[in-house]
């Protein structure tokens, strides 16, 4: 591998994995309330549905704005790796959207947002490269 040929960060790789991961069941959850007009998670965990219901929306209504926000994060992912500020973005804001999708998405949503908060993240976001652990980095 050439010198300057920096890696992906194992932050970086764990955010797709998790992105793909909550995306997809947003993504799901909400396509199936849109298809069988209920949704797929228990109602006893969606504490989000009274907010829904405050802004004069039934819970039925936010199905669509479930599956543009798990396809939202699984884009965002892709605009992380490409080194795009706007992935970085998008994976904020949906994240601490889908912290109210309690349960499995809350325990995702907080472990994108800490891989998101990590420096190297941020490093890997500037074009920065940190150097592998034990190698020292000679500077000319």
């Amino acid at each position: 591998m050439p010198q300057h040929a920096a890696r992906t960060p194992l932050s970086i790789r764990l955010f797709f994995v998790a992105s793909w991961l909550l995306g997809g069941l947003l993504t799901f959850d909400g396509l199936h309330q849109r298809l069988w007009n209920a949704y797929w998670s228990p109602s006893s965990l969606m504490w989000w549905t009274t907010v829904a219901e405050a802004w004069g929306l039934s819970p039925l209504d936010v199905g669509f704005p479930f599956v543009v926000a798990g396809l939202s994060l699984i884009g965002a992912s892709f605009g992380l790796y490409l080194r795009r500020d706007w992935g970085w973005n998008v994976g904020l804001l949906v994240s601490i959207l889908a912290l109210g999708y309690v349960a499995l998405g809350t325990s995702l949503a907080i472990f994108c947002l800490a891989l998101l908060a990590l420096p190297g993240t941020r490093a890997y976001l500037r074009g920065k490269s940190e150097p592998a652990e034990g190698r020292l980095e000679v500077r000319k």
